[in-house]
């Protein structure tokens, strides 16, 4: 997987709007700062705008599901210190028809 192939799928997904308001926030968020554990992702782009990590995990859960974001692997997040799975972005589009903007 090429940087060009992400950057053609996630420029996909954002003009063709395939995924949920939400669910771009965290996808774009991944693609912006790469391969993150769910902590980094939250802490960097979410706690300030008041949105609790409980509201991230699950929509990542969403993007994995839907074949857009992958495991890389794991390593300790520098949120937490725990060893976490860290996810990243991937080529593809998702498997599922647009759905509503929530």
């Amino acid at each position: 997987m090429s940087k060009s192939t992400q950057r053609i799928a996630y420029l996909t997904i954002k003009d063709s709007e395939l995924l949920s308001q939400r669910r771009f926030e965290v996808y774009e968020a991944l693609y912006e700062n790469g391969p993150s554990t769910t902590g980094e992702i939250w802490k960097k782009f979410f706690k300030r705008r008041g949105i609790s990590q409980n509201s991230v995990n699950p929509r990542l859960s969403e993007l994995v599901k839907c074949g857009v974001v992958e495991e890389a692997g794991k390593k300790e997040c520098s949120v937490t210190g725990f060893t976490c799975t860290v996810w990243q972005v991937n080529d593809k589009l998702p498997k599922y028809e647009k759905k509503k903007k929530t």
